[in-house]
């Protein structure tokens, strides 16, 4: 037994971590090492094993970098279990804690809820750990409207039971810029955050403080407190003109976004998740 694959057996017979699948058809496990979990290539995978799929993102602005890692890559198949027609990622986060990156389906295998099958299915094979969403798109946040799983405030403000995990990044940055020019530009968020709220209108996740004071990307958010909203996805950019949405919304020109979202929920006596 060589120094991996007894670093392999130890970390996977750790009963601490509560997010280890037993080996199952249709999901691939990134390799374990000494260097951390998540090491699989999501781009390097849909290259090399589902070209077409590869293809379909490109052509649909859906951004996913060529570092971006994945410890589980969840196979999505059709109807009679023949095809596969998308496809899942996770990544660990802690030894309880699951997030899901990235999901993404062929369009004309679309409106079957895959995300809610694919989160279920994993919850049920992982009754101990947590799953996070990250950044979920436009689609996902549909999924989640259409299956009763939030509330809903004002016609904007979605209170979801499933978390959100989003990067930190600065208000202007999340006004300005697609998750894709945000990387390209050299840019890199420090700081992730957990949020239950999101704005229907602006598909974004929202991080409130409890000072309503805006993230200029230079405070060390280990010591303050601060709020923004997630970055653009390029792919809901592409579709629904995000970036000018955000722009032209009242509240953000005149600079009480935060404020009236707050005032909102004091109102209304509801606790919204500022973890």
């Amino acid at each position: 037994m060589n120094d991996n694959d007894f670093y392999n057996k130890r970390l996977l017979s750790n009963e601490n971590y509560k997010i280890f699948l037993p080996d199952i058809p249709h999901i691939k496990r990134a390799q374990l090492s000494g260097d951390g979990f998540n090491n699989g290539l999501i781009n390097k995978t849909l290259k090399e094993c589902y070209p077409e799929i590869y293809e379909s993102i490109q052509d649909e602005s859906f951004f996913i970098s060529d570092d971006e890692k994945y410890f589980y890559f969840v196979e999505i198949l059709d109807e009679n279990n023949e095809k596969v027609i998308g496809f899942a990622s996770f990544t660990i986060y802690n030894e309880k804690t699951l997030v899901l990156n990235q999901i993404y389906v062929l369009p004309n295998f679309r409106g079957q809820k895959h995300f809610v099958k694919v989160y279920n299915n994993i919850s049920v094979l992982l009754p101990e750990a947590k799953i996070l969403v990250k950044n979920p798109n436009h689609t996902i946040i549909n999924n989640i409207k259409d299956l009763n799983y939030c509330t809903i405030i004002k016609d904007r403000f979605l209170i979801s039971n499933i978390i959100f995990i989003t990067d930190q990044v600065s208000f202007d940055d999340a006004l300005n810029l697609t998750n894709k020019k945000f990387i390209e530009q050299g840019s890199k968020a420090l700081y992730s955050t957990e949020s239950n709220l999101y704005d229907l209108k602006l598909d974004a996740v929202i991080k409130l403080s409890a000072n309503n004071k805006i993230y200029t990307g230079k405070e060390d958010l280990m010591l303050v407190e601060r709020s923004t909203i997630s970055i653009v996805r390029d792919e809901d950019e592409s579709k629904y003109n995000i970036i000018s949405k955000r722009k032209e919304d009242p509240w953000i020109q005149k600079g009480n976004y935060f404020k009236k979202i707050s005032k909102i929920f004091k109102k209304e006596m509801i606790k919204v998740d500022r973890t």
